[in-house]
Order: structure tokens, then sequence, then C-alpha cells
């Protein structure tokens, strides 16, 4: 690690120790005195001292911080001169005496605690805030307003990053000492595999370290790709099992445990295995970050997949019900016709029948040639159509819906079937789908006649009465269920960054116990400690 870490590049650094930039309203405000600075400006006599201090006050009140008198800005020397009638200020001798003794005395007339006074306390906090974000830019601006927030001093660039370089090095130096000491040689050996080929040879393009073969993670929807990435997920789960014991022993923080894990994804293998025994912690990191990743990435599969099937089932029910209520619509017109026609035949059988001008013999011969006509023949055969009609109902969607849904479950079970299999959804302990998940993986997806269906709904159970493969339905079914529960929250996936119960991102009882009042000052809440007079303010 470099003596200080780079956290700002040399603008940045030029912008953080020069003084703020006022408008005209702004310079009337900072540097105007209040009561207690007037009777010390009268003790100075010289233009540079009287200026000098006016110009610390007013930096300070603005940023709670010192500057050295090589960076005030030019406008506001030229309007403390104009407005406190100060004449020539010969502003270079304005030395680190006068200016260290000026900050000794804004200092205890503002209430602020020098940075030295503190140094120590900042340190510890700085390497608290090491340990959460493991982000050195980010820790050194949160460091300069925890500084501000507790009305402490702000030091310069130099100093402030010493004291995030340092605490950086410390948690560093404090894990590797602790994952020493926590890896057993069985699990030292295992994690030096990763940096081995399967067959112990050298690698090369087709033959790469196991740590490699563990970084790639196949967004694709292909089920040779999901299989690829549930047999990485299958990998990764036994080693977490074996490494959760020491990760849990570290108490290892998101943001952390990030951080490292991006470097052994950036950087060849080789580069992260001259790391001596800091490569373990790396490994450690990269393991955890990427099961949670590639268990978050099947749940994504899973989702878009079943999301994927019902559009695509929804659609060709859609196009089903329309060519049905087209065939209706023919065969009811083909009714209409017949009837209408057989109507008109039965209106001239009823004048025959009533004619006085025809015989008997003549009457019957008529009616008989009637029924024998194709006319009636085709009338009869309108049965059958009838029948047909009333048993479609006019286009019901249920029917059709859940046929389509059985057709295209295999294409579904192609991709997920594994995913169910493997990836440890939890739920409700006990509940009807955390049953017949359950059952499921016990059976590795074999799923026998006896089909646990209560969590499904009333249609559904209909619809796999009268499937013709109603197993099939019913992975179809399951999966659709899995992914509603998944979005609604009530089926979790507890080892994800994305999927776990809610509960586990809040601060553990036991924790908040024991370290409350501490917490309270880290967040500078200390005056909510007591909740009662804040609500009744409210």
């Amino acid at each position: 690690m470099a003596r200080t870490l780079p956290l700002l590049d040399a603008t940045q650094r030029r912008a953080f120790d020069s003084p703020p930039k006022f408008t005209t309203p702004q310079r009337s405000f900072f540097f105007s005195l209040p009561e207690w600075a007037e009777p010390l400006l009268c003790t100075m006599t010289t233009p540079h001292m009287r200026g000098g201090f006016l110009l610390q006050l007013g930096y300070f009140k603005a940023s709670g911080r010192f500057f050295s008198a090589e960076r005030f800005a030019a406008a506001d020397r030229a309007y403390v001169q104009h407005r406190y009638a100060l004449g020539e200020v010969e502003w270079p001798r304005y030395e680190r005496v006068a200016s260290f003794r000026h900050r000794t005395l804004l200092l205890h007339h503002f209430g602020v605690v020098s940075f030295e006074e503190v140094q120590s306390q900042v340190l510890q906090q700085v390497t608290h805030f090491a340990r959460q974000q493991m982000n050195p830019v980010a820790v050194f601006r949160t460091a300069a307003d925890y500084l501000l927030a507790h009305r402490w001093e702000v030091p310069t660039y130099a100093a402030l990053a010493g004291v995030v370089t340092e605490a950086f090095r410390t948690v560093e130096q404090q894990l590797t000492t602790q994952v020493a000491h926590l890896l057993t040689p069985a699990l030292r050996q295992q994690l030096d595999a990763l940096f081995a080929t399967e067959a112990d040879e050298p690698a090369h393009a087709h033959r790469p370290y196991r740590l490699t073969t563990l970084k790639r993670s196949l967004e694709l929807m292909r089920p040779a790709a999901i299989r690829a990435n549930v047999r990485d997920y299958a990998v990764l789960q036994a080693l977490f099992a074996q490494v959760q014991p020491v990760v849990a022993a570290l108490d290892l923080s998101e943001e952390l445990v990030r951080y490292y894990a991006r470097y052994v994804e950036r950087a060849q293998v080789f580069q992260v295995q001259q790391q001596a025994d800091k490569k373990y912690l790396m490994v450690l990191c990269f393991v955890v970050q990427q099961y949670y990743q590639v268990g978050d990435l099947l749940t994504e599969t899973l989702l878009q997949a079943v999301q994927t099937h019902r559009n695509a089932a929804q659609r060709e029910t859609q196009a089903r019900v329309y060519r049905q209520q087209q065939d209706t619509a023919g065969q009811l017109r083909e009714l209409l016709d017949g009837v209408l026609t057989h109507g008109t035949a039965l209106v001239e059988l009823e004048q025959v029948a009533f004619s006085f001008a025809r015989t008997n013999e003549e009457k019957v011969a008529t009616l008989l040639g009637w029924l024998q006509s194709p006319a009636v023949t085709a009338f009869a055969q309108l049965r059958q159509t009838a029948q047909q009609l009333r048993k479609g109902g006019g286009g019901n969607w249920a029917g059709p819906y859940y046929q389509v849904v059985e057709e295209r479950s295999r294409a579904l079970q192609h991709r997920l079937s594994d995913i169910l299999r493997f990836v440890p959804y939890e739920g409700v302990p006990n509940s009807p789908l955390d049953q017949a998940l359950t059952q499921y993986r016990d059976r590795a997806g074999n799923l026998g006649s006896k089909l646990p269906a209560s969590f499904l709904k009333a249609a559904e159970r209909t619809a796999l009465e009268q499937a013709e493969s109603p197993v099939s339905l019913y992975k179809a079914l399951l999966a659709g269920h899995v992914a509603d529960q998944l979005k609604a929250g009530k089926l979790n996936l507890v080892h994800s960054l994305s999927y776990r119960p809610f509960d586990t991102y809040l601060l553990r009882v036991t924790t908040w116990a024991a370290q409350r009042a501490e917490l309270l000052f880290q967040t500078n809440l200390l005056d909510l400690g007591e909740p009662g007079p804040f609500l009744d303010a409210l």
C-alpha cells in the first residue's frame, strides 16, 4: 500500500485545501463580526493581523476549517480591507504563529474541538467507516462530514488523508491476522485448490484455473447456459458452507466483501495469488459475493422465464379464443340459416296440410317427400353443431389457457427444473408452498401421481384434474407460484443480495441493545436517545 492513499486528484486536493468561494451576500454574512470578536479585533493593531483574523473567522464560520495566508481569495481580502477600513495590508506578514494564535481563539469561542485533541477518536471512527465501506474516497468524505457534525475541527487534506490511510492499513492488517487464525488446514487447502486447474496441470485457454471458471455467470435464457450457472452455484454452495463460519467470525460488511470480490473478478489469478495471506481474505469475499450474485442471477432467470411463459400462454390463448370465436360465428350462421330454411319449409307444409284443393293422399305424399329431402337431412345434422356451440360456451378463457400452459410446460421445465431443485428458497415453514417445494427437491423433480396441490387456486386445481398430463401442468403452476411469492417477498433467498428476508437488512436486536449509545454517537443522533421530548415537540 502506498505511503498515503491517492484519495483525491490534484485539482480536488487544491479545492479541499482552498477557502470556500463566496458570493457578495455570503461575504456580508460570513465576514460580519459576532459580539465577542469585536473587543478582540480592537486589540490587534496591525492591518495584516486584523485582516487575517477577519478572514479566518469568516472561513471558519463557513467550513469549520483554517487556511494559510497564501490561499486567501483576492476578492475576500479586498472586501474586508474595504469594509473594516484596514488600509494597505501586507498579507505575507500574516505568518503561521499569528494564524495558530487566531485558530486557538476561534476554536474556543465557537466551541469547536481542535483536531489534535480528538485525533485518536477520529482514527477509531474512520477505522469503523473503513471496515463498513471499504471505499477510501467515500470514507474520506464521510470523515470530513463526521467532524463537522460533531463540532470537531476539519484538518488539511494531508492530515485527514493520513488518518484514512492508517485506518485502511489497520483494517487490512486486522482482517488478514484474523483470517490466518481462523483458517483450518483443510479449508486453506480448499482455497488453494482454486488457484489450480482441474487436472492440476498448467493453465491455458482450454484449461482454466478453478477460480477463473467461477467468475463466469452467463446471463442468458438458453437451457444450456442456465445449467452451467446451476453447476457453478452448486460448487459455490459447497464452498460457501465451508467458509461461512469464517466469514461470520470476521463480521465482514457488504461493502468490504464487494470491494475485495471485485478485485478478484478484475485481476488475473496470478495477481491474486501473489498477495500472500491477503489472498485468502480476497478469495473468501469472492466466494461469498459470487454465491450471492449467482443465486440472484438464477432467481432473475426464474422470474423472467415464468413471465415469458405466461406472456406466450396468454398470446396463444387469445389466438385460440379468437379462432374459436370465428369458428363459432360460422357455426352459428349455419345453424340460423338451417332454422330459417326449416321454418320456411314448415310454413309451406302447413299450407299444404290445410289446403282443400288437395286430397289426403296428395298431402301425405308431399309430407313424405319433404321428410326424405336433403334439406331435412342437413337440418338433422345441425343438432351436432348446436351441441358444440353449447359446449364451447362462446370462447371461455379458462379451458384454453391451462391447456396452453400444460402444452408449454416442458420448455419451461428445461429452464427451471434445476433452479427449483438447487436454489434454497425459503418461505413460511410448513406452508403449502413450502411443503410442495420440499417434495419437489426431495424427489429431484420426479413427482408421482399424488401432487400436493393445496397451494393452488380453485381454478388451477380444477384444471389439474382435467389435464391430460397433470404433472406437466403442476410443474408450470408451481414455478408460477414460486415467482409470485418471490415478487411479493413471501418467499426469500437467505444468502442473496436482492431477495433475502427484510429483517436481515436491519440491525440485530442484540447488536442494538449492546451498542445503542455507540451507534447513536456514530450517527450523531444522541438527541434522539430519549424519543419522548422529540415526539412531544412534533
